[in-house]
């Protein structure tokens, strides 16, 4: 019951203070013109859902790609270390 309560709190200071900072002029025109934009960006991603995927697929390939890259990176340090410290034990028992 008590977690009703704290979320029902939330919700309503949210909508409180939503509507509090609404009546400065300026952040009005932010939020109408935030909204307007998101709203453009999500009609052209419903109307063209094959541009969508290849944006998608860029920006994940590039990163996916970027983080394979420091992967093997430092799977080759890791490999560099490990042979120092073979040579080092076989140094040792020379």
């Amino acid at each position: 019951m008590g977690m009703n309560k704290l979320w029902t709190g939330a919700l309503i200071g949210a909508v409180v203070g939503a509507g509090i900072t609404l009546f400065d002029r300026e952040t009005r025109n932010e939020v109408v013109h935030g909204v307007e934009s998101t709203s453009r960006k999500m009609k052209q991603y419903v109307q063209h859902p094959s541009y969508t995927l290849e944006l998608l697929n860029q920006k994940y390939h590039t990163s996916i790609f970027n983080h394979a890259n420091d992967l093997i990176y430092v799977m080759d340090q890791i490999q560099y270390v490990l042979e120092s410290f073979e040579n080092i034990e076989e140094q040792k028992k020379d």
